[in-house]
């Protein structure tokens, strides 16, 4: 958590909102100090009674937070890769397969 006198420095957590792209309802915000987002919580202060969080602390958790972002992306692509490569060996064992989009008719 970053400590700095510059009262510019702390933005409100009503005011979050404003800061973030896509602006995520004040509950959202509150979630991420209280209960956190994959395993990362938004570090505020308690300022006579008002709740705060560093401008620096607000870049760092909605880095971290694209970043994992990336991650699944990466992920997803990696399971693609491993659907394609098993339709390719069921094919080349002669399994018929359902056409991209479509359901397999069933034998009657």
């Amino acid at each position: 958590m970053t400590t700095s006198s510059d009262p510019s420095e702390w933005i409100p957590v009503p005011a979050i909102p404003a800061h973030v792209p896509g602006r995520p309802h004040i509950c959202t915000i509150q979630r991420w100090i209280n209960r956190g987002v994959r395993g990362r919580k938004l570090p505020s202060t308690l300022f006579g009674g008002r709740r705060f969080v560093h401008r620096d602390d607000l870049v760092l958790f909605l880095s971290s937070d694209s970043t994992a972002g990336s991650d699944r992306d990466q992920s997803r692509t990696a399971s693609l890769l491993r659907a394609q490569a098993a339709r390719e060996q069921l094919q080349a064992m002669g399994v018929p397969l359902a056409k991209e989009g479509g359901a397999m008719k069933r034998p009657r």
